[in-house]
């Protein structure tokens, strides 16, 4: 930096997190209109959003709370598209046909309008992610370890991807990465205000993502850690408090019994109650029943055997390092290399008072702990509490300047390079370790790998080659034929043998076709759909 002069040192680091900004911001409006929905935008998140707000009923998929799903949803209150809730899908609570007849039957006119705009509110809370990201390493360690933090965070192709689509886990992160800023502060200056403040912000995680509650528990226990047993009462009593109403207010302070009628499969519910509880149950109303709801069908869903790939089989076992291993294959490698660095020069890379290793470790190590016993295999976007805290505590390495000054320049620029590398198919990215985004899929799956994104490509390409129709077998919930996809579907026969013809398979089905797998594919169109051209 002393090649710039001083002055104009200045100015690079005031512009350069800026720019950083505007990239991330043109890369996502890009990616909002190049990949089709993905399995779980219509079905679970940007309809359920749309009907929490006109209806404050919280029937379909209580999986996710609803703060990000209502956020989302908010541009469609001024578009106005039709719902109609005299369906048997709505009475039963079925989101799937619910949400895909919504979007491809009752307002398909308008469904890219709807796609785009809620995937713009997304981009919206990744920008406000970066710029958290930025300021708080810019805090500690300068305003050239924010541009670090900031480098690390924009050429994420992960966190890149899931910014331009309409799902929670970038607000469940962002709402995190606050509640850990604030966190911080508190624990900097003991002022309570901002104790006050993380509680709010705390609050919001949790009205964003049920795995926000996991790691506020790490949180509190950093308090404890930091300030003895009598702070960490009081600011465990004080954080329930206030992050309860937070939470209760994103339902619009729902007052009702855990199982009223507008519950579907009551009696399958009733089961997990023991029989002196089914009356209160049915009869005495609660504050937020379907947040309760849907706590408890997480903890189901966790204790249930979970079909999920790994390590190239499909399986319902756990692997204790599954969620290490798609750590270390998704991010950057450069981003992993300054984490390295970061904790090899521990005392020499931390803050004056190094409270940011308290906030930053605690939970982040707790966390990836409580993933070892886990066996529903989602991925790395269930990491995305915890990364964007390490984003920022990689960016101390720029206190190591004067004796690595090349090395962070050339890492930062590598990790940038790497995004354009595999840019746009920021979905389906891995790095080099495991032989990049070629070979990914032959260890994870899922939203890891394929999530249905690629029907617009699949069109460019049939276009491209002039292939007329394809034989199609799709892992997702959009509708090809809007993207006037030609297709038919497989036969019994060719689930066997192929015959001679074109086709297109989503990489998650690829074991459901008894061929495909032992056989080279011809093309692969984002990252996730193979070609198999048998003519």
């Amino acid at each position: 930096m002393a090649l710039l002069g001083k002055e104009n040192t200045k100015i690079m680091s005031k512009l350069a997190p800026c720019l950083l900004l505007l990239f991330f911001f043109l890369c996502g409006l890009f990616l909002i209109q190049d990949t089709s929905p993905t399995t779980d935008e219509i079905p679970f998140h940007m309809v359920n959003g749309y009907t929490y707000l006109k209806t404050h009923d919280y029937r379909m998929s209580p999986a996710n709370p609803p703060l990000i799903r209502q956020w989302m949803a908010l541009p469609w209150l001024f578009i106005k598209p039709d719902l109609n809730l005299d369906k048997k899908s709505w009475i039963e609570a079925d989101s799937v046909p619910f949400g895909v007849e919504f979007f491809y039957k009752d307002n398909r006119q308008i469904a890219n309008k709807l796609l785009y705009s809620s995937r713009f509110m997304i981009l919206i809370l990744g920008l406000l992610l970066g710029l958290v990201i930025y300021l708080w390493a810019k805090e500690l360690y300068g305003d050239w370890g924010g541009v670090l933090s900031l480098v690390l965070y924009v050429s994420c192709p992960s966190f890149l991807a899931h910014s331009s689509i309409a799902h929670t886990d970038v607000g469940v992160a962002l709402f995190c990465t606050l509640s850990a800023y604030f966190l911080w502060k508190f624990l900097e200056s003991d002022k309570k205000r901002f104790l006050l403040i993380f509680s709010l912000v705390f609050g919001m995680a949790c009205a964003a993502k049920y795995n926000a509650l996991i790691l506020g528990i790490f949180f509190l226990l950093t308090i404890l850690a930091k300030k003895g047993f009598k702070e960490f009462g009081a600011s465990t009593l004080l954080t329930v408090f206030v992050a309860f109403f937070v939470v209760w207010s994103s339902y619009f302070f729902e007052f009702k019994p855990l199982l009223w009628e507008g519950v579907p499969r009551i009696e399958e519910k009733l089961g997990f109650i023991p029989s002196f509880l089914h009356w209160p149950a049915q009869n005495i109303p609660i504050p937020m029943p379907s947040y309760i709801l849907g706590i408890a069908g997480i903890i189901r869903s966790h204790q249930s055997p979970y079909l999920h790939y790994a390590f190239g089989e499909w399986t319902t076992n756990s692997h204790w390092y599954f969620y290490l291993f798609s750590f270390a294959v998704k991010m950057t490698i450069p981003f992993l290399c300054f984490l390295i660095f970061r904790a090899i020069s521990f005392k020499y890379s931390s803050s004056k008072k190094g409270n940011e290793n308290l906030v930053v470790l605690i939970p982040t190590i707790a966390y990836f702990l409580m993933t070892f016993s886990d066996s529903t295999g989602v991925g790395v976007r269930y990491l995305f509490p915890i990364i964007p805290l390490l984003m920022v505590w990689a960016g101390g390495v720029v206190l190591l300047w004067k004796t690595l000054d090349i090395v962070i320049i050339l890492l930062a620029f590598s990790a940038l390079i790497s995004l354009f590398r595999n840019f746009p198919d920021c979905l389906s990215y891995f790095n080099s370790f495991v032989g990049g985004s070629k070979n990914g899929y032959k260890f994870v799956r899922g939203s890891d790998v394929d999530w249905g994104q690629g029907l617009k490509e699949l069109k460019k390409f049939m276009d491209y080659t002039k292939i007329p129709e394809v034989t199609l077998r799709y892992f997702g919930t959009a509708d090809p034929s809007f993207y006037g996809i030609k297709n038919r579907p497989f036969s019994d026969e060719e689930i066997i043998t192929p015959s001679n013809r074109v086709y297109a398979i989503s990489i998650f089905n690829l074991e459901h076709i008894k061929w495909a797998k032992s056989r080279k594919p011809d093309a692969l169109i984002k990252g996730s759909i193979f070609i198999y051209d048998t003519r």
